[in-house]
Parts: C-alpha cells; structure tokens; sequence
C-alpha cells in the first residue's frame, strides 16, 4: 500500500510574516494613494478657479466714438464679483478678414471703464468688426485660452464734429409721447408718458425724473428705468389739472437725457385748447448718430389752418434747427374737427443727434 503524503500547514511565525508585509504593502499604497490624490485634488481645485473666474469675467463694450484719430470703443469691466481683468490684444477684420492685429496690456478692475482706440483707417459707410481679447488678470500668463469679445461697427457717412461733448454717464432719448385726449388733457384712462432710450454710456437699472409743467396744473416724480432700452416704457403720471402747452423736463439719478427739455406747443382760445402737440420722436442714423428730423405727434380740435414751429437747441442754448419761415406753410395742417395728423420735418444740414438738449414746439392759427 502507498503512504498517504503528509501536507504541511502554515506556521504562526510564516502566517505573521505574511500579515506584516500585507500591512506594509497596505500602508504604502495608501501613503500613495492619498499624495496623488492630493496632486489631483490641488489640480482640479486651480482648473475650478480658473474656470469660475473665466465664468464670472464679463468685459462689455458701452460706447463707440467717431473722431478724426479713428474710432474710439469705450469697454468696462462688469464681471461679477472682485475681479480685474486684462485686454492682452485686438484684432481688427473687414469683410470677414484679419487686416490688423494689435497687442495691448490693459488692466481694467471692476466697474472700471477704458477707451481702446481702432488704429486703422475707417473707410466712410464701412462696416467693420473688432475682436478683443482679454482674460482675468490672476490668470494672465498661464496660456489659457483668452475671451473675446467682438464689435461691430460702421464707419461714420459723415464727419460732422459734435458741438457739445457728451457727459461721462448719458442715454440718448429719441422718444417722449404722452397720452393725451383730443381735447389736449393728458388722459385720466391711460394716463402715461411712454419714454424710449435706445443707447446709452451704460447698461443696468438706472431711474429717470419726469416733471411736467402744464398752463395749469404739475406733475413731478421719479420711476424706475433700465438702460438702454429698445422698446417704448410707460411711466405711470398724474394727470389731474394739467393743461397744455406742456413743458417736460427729464433727470437721470447718475446720468444725463440727451435731450432733457421739451415744450409740446398748443394753440388755445377762448380758453379752449384747439391744437396741441402730443408726442416727439427723432429720426437718427444709428451709423454715425446724424440727426435726420422729427416727427411731430399733433391733435386738433377744431378745422383751421395751423402752423406749427419748431426750434432745436444744443447744450449751449445755441440754434441747431429753427422753422424757416418761408418754409411754414409746408408744417401747416388744415384740421377738419377732432383729428390726429403726423408732421415730419426734416433737418436741411447734419448736425448730431447727442447734441440735442432742447426741442420746443408752438402752434398758431391762420386768421386768428
């Protein structure tokens, strides 16, 4: 008979060799483990920085100047939260084609505005682009991949110098109409003041003061109004024991109405209103901001042949438009009882739209 093989077990002393060198190895992998786990985690919290600050970066372009020296674009930093950023080039296209490339090194913190000047000749009616580079300025030098921003421009038809220089903060106001019946009250149904702003210095809520001065009878409160804006706003007024002519005056809380000042003219007798004037809005050319003309929102009450006059007055109180007078009779209106016409009058020489502080209307009557 064959002996059975005798099978020997582990021993205590090989059994604790074995459980020291697993422990070891353990102990290794896990020192290991955790460095690299550190590297990766100290990796991923910089790229997470790197992108919420690339996230919260926002440089916007607010203005754009024409001048003899180029075409000026004023940019601002509105990131959100703390954080300055830095323009590091530009590049200029025309037609979809790179024609200049410009580095800069502009550091612009928060809520801070620069002027970046398009140093390239800016053919009359062309329309260009361009494309600005920037990045948080923590982050400059890393060769991240920079933002960009691009505008878009056209180069001016005109070369008209301005002859005010407009405020550091401004908005533009092309439209003011009020809500008025045939008769010439301001309407106690709708009893609104619509108000449009298209462009502006800056962009966010702002408030706007209105004061209405009437023959009889004021109005005077301030409404809240975001910037710019490209459709029509309602202001909510009161309307009880004003009476035209109306002169209007508007205030911005931290910039200026360009224009502020309006008269809507009307023709009374007897002590009855039979023409007025009821809503303005100006005609521009967004190109290059060439005043082109009026258009005149007038009611009548009565027939008749009214004459209406307009004056247009820059920031100096100086003439830019007067009604000639042998022009008159082409802005007159042969009324036929409760009506409603629209008058344009159009600007016989170029002068800009930013420059207009004052418009002032008045009515008169053939005959009377």
């Amino acid at each position: 008979m064959k002996k059975a093989k005798s099978r020997r077990g582990i021993t205590v002393v090989e059994a604790a060799f074995i459980s020291s060198v697993t422990v070891i190895l353990g102990l290794v992998l896990v020192f290991l483990a955790s460095g690299w786990a550190q590297v990766f985690m100290h990796d991923l919290g910089q790229k997470t920085d790197e992108h919420v600050q690339s996230f919260r970066s926002l440089l916007v372009a607010e203005a754009i100047k024409y001048a003899e020296s180029g075409v000026e674009i004023r940019l601002r930093n509105v990131s959100k939260w703390n954080i300055s950023l830095t323009i590091m080039e530009m590049e200029v296209l025309k037609d979809n084609k790179l024609i200049g490339r410009f580095p800069e090194n502009i550091v612009m913190w928060k809520d801070e505005a620069a002027s970046l000047l398009v140093p390239v000749d800016c053919e009359r009616g062309r329309s260009m682009t361009a494309r600005i580079k920037y990045t948080p300025t923590a982050l400059s030098g890393k060769g991240l991949q920079p933002l960009v921003i691009e505008v878009n421009f056209t180069c001016p038809i005109s070369n008209v110098p301005p002859t005010c220089n407009l405020p550091e903060e401004w908005a533009l106001i092309d439209v003011v109409d009020l809500i008025t019946t045939p008769s010439g009250e301001i309407s106690q149904r709708y009893p609104f003041i619509w108000i449009r702003a298209p462009i502006s210095s800056t962009a966010g809520d702002e408030s706007i003061s209105v004061r209405i001065h009437g023959q009889e009878g004021g109005f005077s409160s301030s409404f809240p109004m975001r910037l710019p804006s490209a459709d029509q706003i309602p202001l909510k007024i009161s309307s009880e024991g004003i009476k035209p002519p109306y002169s209007i005056v508007l205030d911005g809380s931290s910039y200026t109405p360009i224009p502020g000042n309006f008269v809507f003219g009307a023709f009374i007798e007897k002590d009855e209103i039979k023409a007025h004037v009821s809503g303005m809005t100006l005609l521009w050319r967004p190109e290059d901001k060439i005043a082109e003309g009026l258009i005149i929102e007038l009611g009548t009450l009565a027939p008749g042949k009214y004459t209406l006059r307009v004056s247009v007055e820059d920031c100096n109180g100086g003439d830019l438009f007067t009604t000639p007078e042998d022009e008159e009779p082409s802005y007159s209106y042969t009324g036929d009882g409760k009506v409603w016409t629209l008058i344009y009058i159009r600007f016989p020489k170029e002068f800009k739209v930013t420059d207009i502080y004052a418009i002032k209307t008045s009515i008169t009557r053939e005959g009377s």
